[in-house]
């Protein structure tokens, strides 16, 4: 039986570190703006004051990072899902969104691959639709799936992503 993912390494595994990040980064910033607001009523410069805020918003960065990172990984799941369930080779902006919810499609998509959480798919703006690559791990080296999607470009692109998949595997 051919298995078939859409999403990556980074899309699918939850970072045991994500927590404790959260937590001290709230820490850190609960103690900042205590700093900060002893500064403030202390009637001290008002650089001083700046400098204040500024170490809230750096304290605030991990945890946004983490937050950020939890919501693309919960957006790639859901598209992903929603490709493992389409049967043809390609899928339409309208009928992503009303599996998924999510309203900017194709920006959501590419903002995805780009950030390393979906592969095996492109996004096809022509046809309004999302193609998905079914690269199956055959038994054999040899034995991979033909799509001929009659866009001489994609197919250009899919033997390029074919090609360095054997390499890979050849290493």
């Amino acid at each position: 039986m051919a298995t078939i993912t859409y999403l990556t390494e980074k899309g699918e595994k939850s970072r045991w570190w994500d927590f404790p990040v959260i937590a001290m980064s709230g820490l850190l910033t609960v103690v900042a703006v205590d700093v900060s607001v002893d500064s403030f009523v202390a009637h001290e410069p008002v650089s001083s004051f700046a400098a204040s805020a500024c170490v809230v918003l750096l304290m605030l960065l991990p945890a946004w990072l983490v937050v950020t990172h939890r919501l693309r990984q919960a957006s790639a799941r859901k598209l992903a899902k929603a490709f493992e369930l389409c049967r043809n080779d390609s899928i339409s902006y309208a009928d992503l969104q009303k599996r998924t919810g999510i309203k900017d499609i194709p920006e959501a998509v590419r903002k995805l691959i780009a950030k390393g959480y979906l592969t095996n798919i492109a996004v096809d703006s022509e046809r309004q639709s999302v193609r998905l690559v079914k690269l199956w791990n055959a038994a054999s080296p040899g034995q991979q799936a033909i799509l001929d999607t009659g866009n001489a470009e994609f197919d250009e692109k899919l033997s390029e992503i074919r090609k360095m998949n054997d390499e890979i595997k050849n290493l």
